[in-house]
């Protein structure tokens, strides 16, 4: 054991204790990775429970087993704001975690989650990777808030009125300021962006940094880790609460970061685990400096299946 590593008195993993919850409710709680060539074909799938591993941890797992190791080329340290910054980003965390139901067109709460056996990725070259984080620059927005945008509109178009107010939950590797005796176990926490059809791509990008000025990810850290405190029970209680009065955020939007392999001739992507609490999952990164895009949408949204690969066209047209 790790002597000063973060989590060495714990006697549960509390993080990846939340997955059995959502499991035993029909979800499907498996992080996927697929294996592409540079063109975007699908060589292979894999699937890790994501209450094991978070997605950085089990891409490093799974480089090592097919032989081209993934180095993280970017790990940023999360410093704890000030103590008064602090209470403002615990207050703005709890606001955005009461019970809520985003509106959608069509929404049938009692479907449970499938396994997905055909990912659905769209995978850029290396020149349309360079052209659109050169866009993004252009706009002065982060990489995540320019691609965040896209996808709002394109899930407005497909599932959405266009009144609609969304909340986007956006993971936040904590590794650069919290070491886990688990290299590999989960890490992340989350902010919460907020967007609406009026809200530009510069608003939603102060938004964004604002929350992490202000330490939202530190209070959605020990909100995960709530459990600690109220034991598994009132961990279950909290999920059949949202379940039975049809919670749900839109959806998780994960940059899961530049990453590179100087003996790799494929490009991977990954896609998070979704569920009626968060039915939209959009996964992107960087891989030997090209990126690719995984879309995942809820049974509950999407019971035939045709509307994830449609929305992700329309995203591979207009982004």
């Amino acid at each position: 054991m790790v002597e000063d590593c973060y989590d060495r008195h714990w006697k549960r993993d509390w993080i990846g204790e939340w997955y059995p919850i959502f499991r035993s409710l029909g979800e499907q709680t498996d992080m996927i990775f697929t294996k592409c060539s540079q063109t975007g074909q699908i060589k292979d799938v894999y699937y890790l429970d994501h209450g094991l591993y978070d997605g950085s941890g089990a891409l490093e797992i799974l480089t090592l087993q097919n032989q081209t190791p993934g180095i993280s080329q970017r790990v940023k340290k999360n410093p704890r704001p000030i103590f008064l910054k602090q209470i403002l980003g615990l207050l703005q965390y709890l606001r955005d975690t009461k019970v809520r139901s985003i509106l959608w067109k069509k929404r049938l709460h009692d479907i449970a989650g499938k396994k997905t056996t055909t990912p659905h990725v769209y995978v850029m070259s290396i020149e349309q990777t360079k052209d659109l984080i050169e866009r993004a620059r252009f706009e002065r927005v982060s990489l995540s808030m320019f691609i965040l945008k896209y996808v709002d509109e394109m899930v407005r178009t497909h599932l959405q009125f266009p009144e609609a107010r969304n909340i986007w939950l956006v993971p936040v590797n904590m590794r650069g300021s919290i070491k886990r005796c688990n290299p590999l176990s989960n890490h992340y926490s989350y902010l919460a962006v907020k967007a609406n059809p009026q809200v530009s791509m510069t608003e939603l990008d102060k938004q964004y940094k604002k929350a992490f000025d202000y330490g939202y990810h530190w209070a959605a850290w020990w909100g995960l880790l709530i459990g600690k405190f109220i034991g598994l029970q009132g961990m279950r209680n909290i999920i059949n609460k949202y379940h039975a009065k049809k919670h749900s955020w839109t959806g998780v939007l994960s940059n899961m970061g530049v990453w590179g392999a100087p003996n790799s001739s494929d490009v991977w992507a990954a896609s998070a685990p979704v569920t009626r609490t968060h039915p939209i999952g959009v996964a992107f990164m960087t891989w030997n400096d090209q990126l690719s895009i995984t879309l995942h949408i809820h049974p509950s949204l999407d019971s035939e299946g045709t509307i994830a690969p449609a929305l992700l066209n329309s995203l591979r047209d207009n982004l």
